[in-house]
């Protein structure tokens, strides 16, 4: 997938639910903006998904917390911003995950818990799905 495939979006919880953490799509929001690129179809998701804000266009309040900024849980990874770094860690971890059946799916491919817990944030199935189909055109 291409970046011309990808949109940017930023998202944050929407104020008024009083959620402190929602899940949507694979991704982990909270009150702060944050900055995301998906397909159209995750874009289309999260859009409709009430609990969430998002905007096309950078809002005024957003603080960006990519580089030498901390995470927002102490010593908690950040992940990786650019698209193609994402991409080599999940498949990275998945060269180095064993044949046991608990950590796959039904269909086969490695679970996104069993990728999230390895890289430390949240893994969309999308992103799984296509790191997948790298690591078993490359095994070819």
């Amino acid at each position: 997938m291409g970046n011309a495939d990808l949109s940017v979006l930023y998202v944050r919880i929407n104020l008024k639910t009083g959620a402190e953490r929602f899940f949507r799509a694979g991704l982990a929001f909270d009150r702060e903006w944050q900055k995301v690129e998906v397909d159209a179809a995750t874009a289309q998701r999260l859009q409709e998904e009430q609990m969430l804000e998002v905007s096309e266009g950078m809002p005024a309040d957003y603080a960006d917390v990519t580089g030498a900024a901390a995470p927002s849980v102490p010593g908690a990874p950040i992940a990786p911003t650019d698209p193609a770094e994402r991409m080599a860690e999940i498949m990275r971890v998945i060269a180095n995950l064993d044949g046991a059946a608990s950590l796959y799916t039904a269909g086969g491919a490695p679970k996104t818990s069993v990728i999230e817990a390895a890289t430390g944030w949240p893994v969309s199935a999308i992103e799984r799905d296509a790191a997948w189909a790298e690591f078993n055109k490359a095994a070819q």
